[in-house]
């Protein structure tokens, strides 16, 4: 019998993109409130919350580009974050970087700031 590799190599991607990694995250401490904040208000754990905003490739371009065209504080003043994470989500965060030409941990402060902002 032959075995079609693609599909199984499809399977072996797939879970490795779901297998769990911790990422530092460098944010001020505004980020930190608002992940905690976005936490609490919908009851669910800080790791489920990021992977609802980079588990998939379709985090709002609207959103994307406001983080772009914002401007970025460099001050040194950064709480390192340790956070469980899946590695799709690092990978998108990693792909919208690139794309944005935006630090990755940058998107992640603004991204839960600006929602905080919106829900508040």
């Amino acid at each position: 019998m032959k075995t079609d590799t693609s599909a199984i190599k499809n399977i072996s991607e797939g879970l490795k993109k779901s297998k769990d990694v911790v990422a530092t995250f460098q944010i001020s401490k505004s980020g930190v409130e608002a992940i905690e904040w976005l936490s609490k208000r919908y009851n669910i754990s800080v790791k489920k919350l990021f992977d609802s905003f980079w588990s998939d490739q379709t985090t709002d371009e609207t959103l994307l580009k406001l983080i772009s065209e914002m401007a970025i504080d460099t001050i040194d003043n950064r709480i390192k974050k340790s956070q469980r994470v899946s590695q799709r989500s690092i990978d998108n965060l990693i792909k919208a970087s690139k794309k944005y030409k935006i630090p990755r941990d940058t998107i992640v402060e603004l991204a839960f700031i600006i929602v905080q902002a919106m829900e508040k």
